[in-house]
């Protein structure tokens, strides 16, 4: 038995091939922006729809978590995730609690950056 860990293409696991693929590394980039985006422009926002900041955060964490629950309940992936993801929590679930975690726990952009961008 060989003690060696199989290497797969992650071109080839993604729902949509190389378009899928790529839209996942994209995302993941954009996914950068976004303590930029809280930080400059949450309070405004939160401001407009009548929430304050932290609940706005909660409110997208909580929707990202039901429609995650959901998603694996009907069993199906949308493009861009791993075929593998389709009985399991997504990677974008896990980084949105992660994000929206951190954005409810820490205290100032001085603690966020570092978080999400390590």
């Amino acid at each position: 038995m060989s003690e060696q860990v199989e290497l797969t293409n992650p071109v080839d696991l993604s729902v949509g091939g190389m378009s899928g693929h790529i839209f996942r590394r994209f995302f993941h980039l954009i996914m950068c922006v976004l303590p930029f985006i809280y930080f400059e422009y949450g309070e405004q926002f939160a401001d407009s729809v009548g929430m304050s900041l932290d609940e706005v955060v909660a409110s997208i964490v909580i929707i990202a978590v039901v429609g995650e629950g959901i998603r694996l309940k009907l069993g199906f992936t949308v493009f861009g995730q791993r075929e593998y993801e389709s009985k399991q929590v997504s990677a974008l679930a896990w980084g949105a609690l992660a994000i929206g975690l951190v954005f409810l726990i820490t205290p100032t952009k001085e603690y966020a950056y570092p978080l999400i961008f390590c």
